[in-house]
C-alpha cells in the first residue's frame, strides 16, 4: 500500500510542494504501519474497547492512542516531514471534519487531532496520536504522507479505524463522571426490558450484544443506509435520532417490521427474540432487508443495541411508558436502565 508518490484513493498527494523524488535510497518512505489494534495491546485497553469482538483499532474520541511506523530510514526532525490523514464518509471534505489533516507536533495540547513522537529506535517510529472529542464516530481510513528533500510518498495500511463517542472523556458530549454508572451504561451488554400496561407489567431478559462479532459493522451499515451525512455524526444528539428512525421498517426500511397480528408466518414471533445481535446480524446480511417480526419491547432492546455500541448516551433512560388501555413504546434510548 503506498510509495513514493503514490496517489491515494481519497485526493491528491501533500501540497508540500517539493522538488521531484531523488535517489530512491534518499527518499523517506513508510513500509508498513501497526494500528497495535490486539485486543491485548494497550490501546483497546486504554480506550475501553477490548471487549469488542473486531480485530480492527476501535478508538473513543478525545484519547490518544499511539501507533507505530517502519520507515525505509531514520527519521530525521531537521529536514523531515509527516503527517496522518483520515477521512471518513463518500465525500471528505476537511470543512466538514471528514477529512482530517493530522500534523505531528512537538507537545500534544489536547482538545485537536495531532501526533508527537514519542519514541524512535532506528527506522521505527512510535506516534502517540490525538482525536478530538467532536471528532464524527464511524470508520476512518488512514494515509501516512512522508516529505522530505527528495519528495514526497504516502503509505495507506490495510486495516480501518473506528472511532466511538467517549464516555470518558470530559470534553465529549456524552461525559460520565461516575465509573460505577460507565460500567453499568456503557461495558454490560445483558439487561432486563419491562413491557405490558399499568396494571399488567412484564419483564425480560435481553441480550443487547453490543461487543458482538459483527454488531459494529451492523450499527454503522444502519447508519449508512439512512444517508445522514458522516459530518453529522459528531453529534450524538443526531445519531440517536437516527437510529430510532431506522429501527421501524415503516422509515426508510428500517430494521424491523412490526406485527401485532398474532400471525407471524414467514418470519420470527416477537416473543422468540432473546437479544439483538441475531436481529442486526440478518439484517446486515440480507442487505438492509427488514427483519420479520418485532414488536414493542424488540424495537426497544434493537435500538439501545444501536446507541450503546457507539455509546450515544445524551437523552434519556430506555423506558415505556404505560397507559391502562396502551402501550407506547419510546425507542429514544441512551442507557440501560433495568439491568441483571
Amino acid at each position: 500500500h503506498g510509495g513514493p508518490l503514490s496517489l491515494r484513493r481519497r485526493g491528491a498527494a501533500p501540497e508540500w510542494g517539493v522538488p521531484p523524488l531523488a535517489p530512491m535510497g534518499l527518499a523517506l518512505i513508510v513500509r508498513s504501519v501497526d494500528l497495535l489494534q490486539s485486543k491485548t495491546d494497550q490501546n483497546r485497553r486504554d480506550h475501553h474497547t477490548d471487549l469488542y469482538h473486531n480485530d480492527d483499532l476501535i478508538v473513543r474520541r478525545g484519547q490518544t492512542f499511539q501507533i507505530a511506523l517502519e520507515l525505509s530510514r531514520p527519521f530525521n526532525p531537521n529536514t523531515d516531514k509527516l503527517r496522518l490523514e483520515l477521512t471518513t464518509g463518500r465525500n471528505p471534505v476537511v470543512a466538514k471534519g471528514t477529512h482530517v489533516i493530522v500534523p505531528l507536533v512537538e507537545d500534544l495540547d489536547g482538545g485537536r487531532w495531532e501526533a508527537k513522537i514519542v519514541e524512535q529506535s532506528s527506522s521505527r517510529v512510535l506516534l502517540s496520536v490525538n482525536s478530538s472529542a467532536k471528532a464524527a464516530i464511524g470508520r476512518y481510513q488512514l494515509t501516512v504522507a512522508t516529505q522530505c528533500p527528495q519528495g514526497t510518498s504516502t503509505h495507506e495500511p490495510g486495516s480501518d479505524i473506528y472511532m466511538l463517542f467517549n464516555p470518558w472523556c470530559q470534553d465529549d458530549t456524552v461525559y460520565m463522571d461516575d465509573d460505577s454508572e460507565r460500567t453499568e451504561y456503557v461495558l454490560r451488554d445483558t439487561g432486563r426490558i419491562y413491557y405490558g400496561t399499568e396494571n399488567q407489567i412484564g419483564a425480560r431478559t435481553w441480550n443487547f450484544g453490543q461487543f458482538s462479532e459483527g454488531i459494529l459493522q451492523a450499527c454503522l451499515f444502519l447508519l449508512d443506509k439512512s444517508e445522514t451525512p458522516s459530518a453529522g455524526r459528531g453529534d450524538p444528539v443526531n445519531v440517536v435520532r437516527v437510529i430510532s428512525a431506522m429501527i421501524n421498517s415503516l422509515d426508510d426500511r428500517g430494521v424491523l417490521e412490526g406485527n401485532w397480528s398474532g400471525n407471524y408466518v414467514g418470519g420470527t414471533s416477537p416473543s422468540a427474540w432473546s437479544g439483538s445481535v441475531d436481529i442486526l446480524r440478518k439484517y446486515h446480511s440480507e442487505n438492509g432487508t427488514p427483519v420479520k417480526y418485532g414488536q414493542c419491547w424488540v424495537f426497544s432492546g434493537v435500538t439501545t443495541t444501536g446507541e450503546m455500541t457507539f455509546n450515544a448516551f445524551v437523552l434519556a433512560k430506555r423506558f415505556h411508558q404505560f397507559s391502562s388501555f396502551i402501550v407506547t413504546c419510546v425507542p429514544w434510548i441512551t442507557m440501560k436502565l433495568f439491568c441483571l
